[in-house]
């Protein structure tokens, strides 16, 4: 009895011990589900237990892990908003290393990076939500391609929302960015469709930088403090498939390429031009985006008449643009106001640009522009030029700004009727030898302190008699210097009060001492005076004595 006992027992045994390898290699051999944490107290040691193709399902709860998916498995939450994974303020809290992972239904918060795929394909990251004030990024795909990111709430990110950095043909679909510093940021990033996203009230809606051919539809970007903006250095990472359903503001974005002849509608949020020609750009409001108004590529066309404000890069931003003019815009609260990249030719003429950070007018690397006419106030600076030379920079207002005009390693640009009143003038450096004046009679710039004298008048500034202009050169350094610095703002110097002999301002007895000294004299005659010719017939008499007297005693303004 003992002996067939104890064979019973090792049979039983014997087999208990064969089904439970049977069991176990069963559920190694083909995909199936483990349960966190009814199988395993944490998601990384079920990802460490699982095979490929396996289902790790996680139970609502707070688990405060930092896992790395490293093989290709699926994870879900049994509750977005209570399935939660904390990273307690460090480090990245899910990395996705391996493909063809899918990540669905979680709350992620907490982390430097909350959900990182790194040379990840194929991978879903669906159904979340990224929750967070310190991390950089909420969803950062770096080097990863062919991804999905669909339908997660990505919100209070310190820095950006959906982050791809070196990653393409990724699709990014129904989510919505939220109170993050930038909504969706593309950085060399090429091929993306980006698609029915809501980004609202970031800092900076949608950045596309260095990256190509991707396709933006139905976006909307709402109260962002700046909505929408491309960044390139080449033709290809301006070339993107963007239409009108895109909105800023419920306001279309009009994004066109290799266009010709034709006008921005009147309800643009945003506009941009490339590789185009003859594109009207006229009688636009656009406001909150990184660049109002984009041309890259683009001849030949006009920006008219248009209001632009609150950009944070450029309100007008001309990349590589040839021949185009930019006339009667008024722009404010912007950091540049009108930019020239690379760009030669173009007419910058009666533009109204205050309170820009840096810039009002920046040149870089353009040439034979005329800058004419514009007013450049209440910014860092009016006016710059870096690495640009052969400009005509000619009858602006640059006034209370930190500095008037800087030029960098700018060489053979005219500068002239300028009217200078700033805190510093000008700021000359990298060898820049420029032509600070228009010659006699024309004249130079008005500096508000200059301290000169204006007693003699000519060429040489050696005949007695006011002409407007300073006796002495105003000197900006040992290679610039104004020959004939302007007495009063040019504004009014092109157009004094007639009387007003020596364009001081104002007609009194200087005036009338001046006229009467040149009085009977014509241009042979040594006491010729051109500024006492009054009616202009080579004769100083007594319609010129008269036309003094009508208006003796005003003052301009």
């Amino acid at each position: 009895m003992r002996k067939t006992g104890f064979l019973e027992f090792v049979f039983y045994a014997t087999l208990l011990l064969f089904s439970l390898t049977i069991a176990k290699f069963d559920v190694r051999a083909s995909p199936g589900t483990i349960g966190v944490p009814t199988n395993f107290p944490t998601i990384q040691e079920a990802i460490n237990a699982a095979s490929a193709g396996d289902t790790i399902f996680v139970y609502n709860g707070t688990y405060p892990e930092h896992i790395v998916v490293n093989k290709t498995v699926t994870l879900i939450g049994e509750n977005r908003s209570s399935t939660i994974i904390d990273g307690q303020g460090i480090g990245t809290v899910v990395n996705i290393t391996s493909n063809n992972v899918v990540f669905n239904g979680f709350t992620v918060k907490n982390g430097t990076y909350d959900v990182y795929l790194y040379y990840s394909s194929g991978s879903k990251a669906i159904n979340s939500t990224i929750t967070d004030g310190s991390s950089e990024a909420g969803i950062l795909l770096d080097h990863s391609n062919n991804n999905m990111i669909a339908n997660n709430t990505i919100q209070s990110s310190r820095e950006t929302g959906i982050y791809l950095y070196y990653s393409s043909g990724n699709t990014i679909s129904q989510n919505n960015s939220t109170n993050n510093l930038v909504g969706i940021w593309l950085l060399y990033s090429n091929g993306n469709t980006i698609i029915k996203n809501n980004m609202t009230k970031n800092s900076y809606g949608v950045e596309l930088r260095y990256s190509s051919s991707n396709t933006l539809k139905d976006n909307n970007m709402t109260d962002n403090n700046y909505n929408f903006g491309v960044q390139g250095t080449s033709l290809t990472h301006f070339i993107q498939d963007i239409d009108t359903s895109n909105k800023i503001n419920g306001k279309p974005i009009y994004y066109w390429v290799n266009q010709r002849d034709k006008q921005i509608p009147s309800d643009a949020g945003y506009v941009a031009a490339v590789n185009s020609t003859n594109i009207t750009v006229k009688n636009l409001d656009i406001r909150s985006n990184r660049e109002g108004v984009l041309m890259a590529y683009t001849n030949n066309s006009v920006i008219e008449s248009n209001t632009l404000s609150n950009s944070s890069e450029s309100a007008i931003y001309l990349y590589n643009s040839n021949a185009n003019t930019i006339t009667r815009n008024t722009i404010t609260t912007a950091r540049d106001g009108v930019t020239l990249d690379s760009s030669n030719g173009n007419v910058a003429s009666n533009n109204a640009i205050a309170k820009c950070d840096e810039y009002g007018i920046w040149l870089a690397s353009s040439s034979s522009n005329a800058i004419s006419s514009n007013t450049a106030t209440d910014s860092y600076i009016g006016a710059i030029l870096y690495f640009s030379g052969g400009n005509i920079i000619a009858g602006n207002n640059l006034t209370r700004n930190s500095y008037g005009i800087w030029l960098s390693s700018s060489n053979n640009n005219k500068i002239h009727h300028n009217n200078f009143n700033n805190t510093n003038q000008v700021r000359s450096s990298g060898g820049s030898v420029n032509l600070w004046d228009d010659g006699h009679p024309s004249g130079g710039n008005y500096w508000s302190n200059y301290a000169g004298t204006d007693l003699y008048w000519g060429p040489h500034q050696n005949k007695t008699g006011s002409d407007g202009m300073g006796d002495t050169p105003r000197t900006i350094d040992g290679s610039n210097r104004d020959n004939y610095p302007l007495m009063s703002p040019y504004e009014y110097w092109s157009n004094p009060i007639l009387g007003d002999v020596n364009k001081d301002t104002r007609v009194n007895a200087k005036d009338l001492s001046q006229l009467a000294t040149a009085y009977g004299s014509t241009p042979e005659k040594p006491k010729w005076n051109p500024s006492s010719d009054l009616n202009s017939d080579d004769t100083v008499d007594v319609s010129d004595l008269i036309g003094l007297g009508k208006n003796y005693g005003k003052i301009w303004p």
